[in-house]
Parts: C-alpha cells; structure tokens; sequence
C-alpha cells in the first residue's frame, strides 16, 4: 500500500542514492551540475525545511508561502505550507507536532547499535525478483514504494543539480557577496585587547548566515528574519558581527509588532555601548512609542536626541573596514538626532501636548536649518497651529507653510505645504 509517508521517506532516500551516486542522473550534464547556484526559491525552500523540522513553524510558513510568490507550481512548498498551517492550528490546540523527516534516534542508555543514521532508518525498496533491499545496516519496516522507469526519471530530472547544491552551503543570492578580510590582525598592547581578541575571528559561514538573515529582512519577512538573527547570536556569541545583528533584530521586530522582544533587543544593543548605542536608544523609543507606552517613549527619544560621539571598538584598521563596508551602518549623529527630535514632538503630539511637541520641532529648524528635514519640521509646526484645537493659530500654520514654499522649494514637502496655506487664505485668512 503506497501511502503519502511512504512516498515522502522513498523521495529522501532517492536524493540520498543520488549524493553517492548509486543511481544514474540520465541525462544530466556533470558539468551543468556543478554550474548551477543555489537559486533564491531553493535556498527558501532548504531554510524552511530546517524551521520545520525543529518545530518552529512561523518562519517555516512565511518562507514556504516566499517559494510560492516565486514559483507557484512548487508543489512540495505548497504541501508543505499547507501542512505547517494544519500543524499550527493542531498546535494552538495542543496537537503533538509531527516532523518533516524522523530525527536520527538518540541512544538513551548510550549503545551504539541503538544509533541509525537517517538514509538507514527511513526506506526499503523492492529488488528486481520483488524481494525487500535494506537501505542501511537496520532498516525500520516502513510501506514501500515500487520504482520504476516511468516514475524514475521525472524524479531524476526534479533532483536535477542536487549533488553540488547539497554540498553548498545556504549563501546570500547577492551578486557581490561580502568577504571579510584574508587576514584579521589584532592591534597588540592596547587596554581593550582582551576584548578585541574574543571578538576577532569572522569567517565565511558568519557572513552567509548573516547575509541570508539580512536578506529576509530586506524582502519584508520580518518574523522569520527576526528568528534567524535570534539564531545567529546564539551560534556566535562573540562576532564582531553582534552590534549589526542585534540592530536588525531590534528592527525587525518592531516591524513585526513584537514589542517587548523588540525593547530587549534594544537594550542589549544599548548595554554593548558601541557606535550603534544611539541607534539603540531611537530603536527602544520607536517600540515603546508603536505599543503605546507614550511616556517612556518620549524620555527615550529625548535621550536619543542628546547624541554624543559613539565609542569606537579599538580593533584592528582593516576588521574596522570590513565592519564600516558591512551594512547595516550606524547612523550619522546629526541625522539620528533630528530624527529623534522630530520623533519626540510625534509622541507629545499623539500625547496631547501640543506645546511640547512645537519646542521638539522648533529645535530641529534651530539646531539644523540647512537639513532637509527642516522643511518636514515646518509642515508638522503648520499642522499643529492648524489642527491643535488648545493652540489653534491660522495665521502662525499658513506663515510655517509659507516658509517651506519660499525656504525650500525643492523640498518634496513645499508642494503639500503650498495647498495648506492656500486653503487657510481662501477660508479663514483673506
């Protein structure tokens, strides 16, 4: 009785035969197999596969519904999908989780003959005379499925280049991947070389992984981008990769909603007291503000607007290059600082004071008239004078507009603001 368990043990040994070459790839080309890359979809689908396999299904969800919006006849994700979705309900529910693959088994009272490697314990096929061929030393009686030529070689085709890829590891699909450094050179003597030495060494599976973590993020998968990040700072507690990881994280979530995972991020970015200190503080205001804890946010924004010089990690010239090249940066003082300000005046505003929040947007014009954000500090004053009802002052909003209008005609706010003080003249001013 062929059955789907079956079928899917069967197709795992199939990819198995052919990694050591124990079936023949009729028709493929050696040389176009160790051509092909690892495509975005395929290396969606291997990430998946290992999120479900260890039970954690959202990411798993999210990066087999990514396979489906670039191949929507894959079949296997759309299975797989489906099932995650069934699982996650049975889970909810308090359903046991069912695996992808059974796990290789653990012996518990430490005999090795209780040991079985995966290809060993998941298929049987049947010989030429019918007879059962035991793949493995102790192969688990399982249903068996008959493999013939005319359901071999679609299998064939679809394991088409799996020997190379197998092989590879899951890499950024960016053409210009970053490399670190042949060399990391430590700077000897200096009061920090204790530290800089435990934080030293990078290689080039930390900048994959990294790469694949940024690359959820920037395609807008925020949960499963947030769980690999999570993953990465568990696998490599001491990269100098840390400060950029826990960044993106502390974003991701906040992009996610995940609020207080999102506010514990940003204080572990905070406590490392590095160059992204002050992204820190703007990120745990930023979460304290979208879950509506207003307060804190505006003590936080207003710490992040009294920006000083970051402290910079005294390692070596060219591991400081490599970090600079590296994105995500942090960013400049003077930007971080007008946005934190004009952050500060949204949450006072949202809070109801409305005179606090002009002082935090008259601060961005004072401290910094030649930014671009001076005219987006205008047209918020303009709102407020037109819109605050304890503060309502026609005259001072259409004089805020005016001055983006004439100020900063360029300004993508001067066409807006232009309307706005066109309205107030034809009905309240003229």
């Amino acid at each position: 009785m062929i059955t789907w368990h079956g079928n899917r043990l069967c197709l795992l040994c199939l990819g198995l035969l052919l990694l050591v070459g124990c079936i023949p790839a009729q028709g493929v080309d050696s040389q176009e197999i160790r051509d092909t890359e690892i495509s975005v979809e395929e290396k969606y689908m291997e990430k998946g596969l290992a999120y479900y396999k260890n039970g954690n299904l959202d990411p798993a969800i999210l990066l087999f519904a990514e396979c489906l919006k670039i191949n929507p006849s894959n079949q296997k994700a759309r299975k797989l999908f489906e099932e995650a979705l069934k699982m996650k309900g049975g889970e909810e529910k308090g359903a046991e989780k069912i695996p992808l693959e059974l796990e290789e088994e653990k012996a518990q009272t430490g005999s090795e003959d209780k040991k079985q490697s995966v290809g060993a314990d998941l298929c049987v096929f049947p010989d030429k005379q019918g007879t059962q061929t035991k793949i493995g030393a102790t192969a688990k009686k399982v249903p068996t499925m008959r493999v013939d030529a005319a359901n071999l070689e679609p299998l064939i085709t679809q394991q088409k280049g799996s020997v190379e890829k197998i092989k590879k590891e899951i890499s950024s699909h960016h053409k210009e991947e970053m490399k670190e450094p042949e060399s990391l050179p430590v700077e000897k003597g200096t009061p920090t070389e204790s530290k800089v030495e435990s934080r030293k060494v990078i290689d080039d599976q930390q900048v994959k992984d990294f790469n694949f973590a940024r690359d959820m993020y920037t395609k807008g998968l925020f949960d499963a981008a947030a769980a690999e990040l999570k993953t990465l700072l568990d696998k490599y507690p001491n990269s100098i990769l840390k400060e950029k990881i826990l960044y993106l994280m502390a974003n991701a979530l906040i992009k996610a909603k995940k609020y207080p995972e999102a506010i514990d991020a940003a204080r572990k970015l905070i406590d490392i007291n590095s160059e992204f200190k002050n992204d820190g503080l703007f990120l745990l205001a930023q979460a304290y503000d979208e879950s509506g804890n207003l307060k804190q946010a505006q003590i936080e924004y207003l710490k992040s607007a009294m920006s000083e010089k970051p402290v910079s990690i005294n390692i070596a010239q060219n591991i400081q290059k490599f970090l600079d090249e590296t994105a995500p940066c942090p960013t400049p003082i003077d930007e971080l600082t007008i946005k934190a300000h004009l952050s500060a005046g949204d949450a006072y505003k949202k809070d109801g004071e409305h005179e606090r929040s002009l002082f935090e947007y008259y601060r961005v014009i004072t401290d910094h008239p030649e930014a671009s954000s001076a005219a987006e500090a205008y047209f918020r004053i303009g709102e407020v004078y037109q819109k605050a009802y304890r503060v309502r002052d026609f005259q001072k909003a259409y004089e805020a507009y005016q001055k983006i209008v004439k100020q900063y005609p360029t300004s993508p706010w001067a066409k807006k603001a232009k309307n706005q003080a066109d309205y107030l003249w034809e009905n309240y001013l003229r």
